[in-house]
């Protein structure tokens, strides 16, 4: 009599463990923290097979891979701290973070600085219509928009963040200042439009 059986990698039992040990509720994880659990728990044993086998080539690259993996990981996980501990950051807290001059600070400080700005605009939100202060783009003021993500330093020179592609009705698609989508910087900027917020 033939059984059908089914293999089912160390990843997929863990996962249905952990599925077992939360009711049930796959939702109640992340697949980023499956992933790790499992990595974390393959680490474990072939730490363990190491010390039995000290000098096998096929052990000591995967637990070299695997190290780096978690390393990566838990750099992963600190920047996740570091966003959740800037959901409170205010712009008071900016400026005694950042007392030096933008022009003053190092490339790794400035993408700091940078992404703490993402982080309090994104917190104030966007406007309603788009406005410009600056000569280009005046066809699109008072036109609707819908943000489509944060430009970075591969579509923008870092002096120039924070900024934000932004898409018009018609598909067209720009970098936008804070001073062109953020009330707040537009109203700064002399912005006359009515029900931008």
């Amino acid at each position: 009599m033939k059984r059908n059986l089914q293999c089912r990698t160390g990843f997929q039992v863990r996962k249905q463990e952990f599925i077992r040990k939360n009711g049930g509720n796959i939702m109640a994880t992340t697949g980023y923290e499956l992933v790790k659990e499992s990595i974390f728990k393959e680490a474990n044993e072939v730490s363990e097979r190491l010390g039995k086998e000290p000098s096998n080539p096929k052990l000591l690259g995967a637990w070299e891979a695997l190290t780096s993996v978690m390393k990566a990981s838990a750099l992963f996980d600190e920047y996740n701290d570091l966003r959740k501990n800037n959901s409170d950051l205010s712009w008071d807290e900016i400026e005694r973070k950042y007392p030096e001059d933008r022009s003053e600070m190092s490339e790794e400080r400035e993408m700091l600085f940078v992404n703490d700005c993402f982080e309090c605009f994104e917190k104030e939100g966007f406007a309603k219509k788009f406005w410009s202060p600056f000569g280009d783009d005046k066809e699109r003021i008072g036109q609707s928009f819908k943000v489509v993500g944060r430009c970075s330093t591969k579509d923008s020179d870092l002096s120039s963040l924070p900024m934000w592609n932004i898409k018009f009705s018609d598909g067209t698609v720009i970098g936008a200042y804070p001073e062109e989508i953020i009330p707040r910087e537009m109203k700064k900027n002399g912005c006359p439009l009515e029900g931008i917020e």
